[in-house]
């Protein structure tokens, strides 16, 4: 697997990577996580079980939360019916963390978003510019690029809602 270990989020020198496949995304997914101390933005059509259902991604999202009541971690789900027909571990951790973990389906201007995102202390992203593919762009300190992103994220999450198939997870 590919390390990034050698990367900080919002010190290392602005330098765009370009990823080519599933364990390159994951690798990247999970660094950006373990090295974010206070806000995270997701967007990802069924929360990709390849990245985020992994033992040690929820492992690292689950010391984000532990880090204080100011963390923020905002995940969008396109299709949240299929990330609970699946199950999934990341629901699991909602359900213990819920004032820290939000999860909300895009409005339906935003439901043909084909795009992989995450955000990482508004200073580090991973871009997949077509959730089917695997290629992608990662960097860990471009804070322009990195706030350009959130405001379409913000823009997303402000006509975002619960989504049923989410509420009857919490029943």
């Amino acid at each position: 697997m590919t390390d990034y270990s050698d990367y900080r989020l919002g010190e290392t020198a602005d330098e765009t990577l370009e990823l080519e496949n599933r364990e390159e995304n994951a690798a990247a997914a999970l660094q950006l996580t373990r090295q974010c101390r206070l806000k995270l933005a997701i967007v990802s059509h069924e929360l990709e079980p390849f990245i985020y259902d992994q033992p040690e991604y929820i492992e690292a999202l689950k010391r984000l939360t532990l880090k204080g009541p100011h963390v923020e971690i905002r995940i969008l789900v396109i299709e949240p019916r299929l990330v609970v027909q699946r199950g999934h571990r990341l629901l699991d951790l909602v359900l213990k963390m819920p004032s820290y973990i939000r999860l909300l389906r895009p409005g339906p201007a935003h439901r043909t978003f084909d795009k992989a995102l995450l955000l990482a202390d508004e200073a580090g992203y991973l871009l997949r510019a077509n959730k089917d593919q695997f290629n992608a762009r990662l960097n860990f300190n471009n804070r322009r690029e990195t706030r350009r992103l959130l405001e379409i994220f913000d823009d997303m999450w402000g006509k975002a809602g619960p989504d049923p198939n989410l509420r009857r997870m919490h029943l």
